[in-house]
């Protein structure tokens, strides 16, 4: 699987403000398989629990792979959702994870 499969998720899960059992109870899986994925320990089994995996989450499995250029496009149209006074910190959240994520 790609190395940024567990960093996408995490940061798509942390925008939508989702824990660990929150993904696990969305997905249909236990909360240690999805603190698996979150860490990098394991991947999904089947190309069909990847595809479970985006539905649920609203994406693609590009986004999730780290393949995709519209995600940035994706997360700017999130962003402007919140109230103005909530999206300088959640930028600066965003661009944390971003950073973790270009490390790979």
């Amino acid at each position: 699987m790609y190395k940024k499969f567990p960093l996408s998720l995490r940061f798509i899960i942390r925008l939508r403000n989702w824990e660990d059992q929150q993904l696990a109870e969305e997905v249909g899986v236990s909360k240690t398989t999805a603190s698996r994925w979150l860490n990098g320990e394991q991947e999904p089994k089947s190309l069909q629990e990847l595809v479970n995996i985006a539905k649920k989450l609203g994406v693609t499995t590009d986004d999730l792979l780290g393949l995709s250029n519209e995600f940035p496009a994706k997360m700017n149209a999130v962003m402007k959702q919140l109230p103005e006074d909530v999206q300088e910190a959640e930028f600066e959240r965003v661009l944390k994870l971003l950073e973790e994520y270009q490390k790979t």
